[in-house]
């Protein structure tokens, strides 16, 4: 049987056990996060990267689709803002604002579910999604 404490970063090998308050989990060869009092470190397997050119018009545009974990997104338009939220909300003025030049990081599992809408049609958002 494998113990933790809170905080501490271990490498678990078949058939190791570990008991998460009181409840067993068995280990089946498949890698496993786990969040033991605070998010513990994974590194991604691999990322998805890209760009999307936004228009102005209502509902926005979809960043680009892929299961991730996380998203680092940022605007890199030459003069304009730019909006980002779900599906069909990603309006001028409505939703996350982020600035020229800005980036920010987004948690969602997978990247279908962000939209954007620039201020200025034609301009672009990169993006980076991290892989499990």
């Amino acid at each position: 049987m494998v113990q933790f404490k809170a905080g501490e970063d271990r490498d678990l090998s078949i058939p190791d056990r570990v008991t998460i308050s009181g409840n067993a989990v068995t280990i089946s060869g498949n890698r496993v996060i786990a969040k033991i009092s605070g998010e513990g470190p994974y590194t991604p397997s691999s990322f998805l990267m890209g760009y999307t050119q936004l228009t102005n018009q209502s509902g926005g545009a979809r960043i680009s689709s892929g299961t991730v974990i996380t998203v680092k997104v940022k605007n890199v338009s030459k003069s304009a803002d730019m909006w980002l939220n779900q599906s069909g909300i990603a309006t001028s003025g409505i939703g996350y604002l982020l600035k020229q030049n800005e980036y920010d990081e987004f948690r969602i599992s997978n990247l279908n579910k962000l939209y954007a809408t620039a201020n200025l049609s034609g301009d672009y958002i990169t993006f980076r999604g991290e892989v499990l």
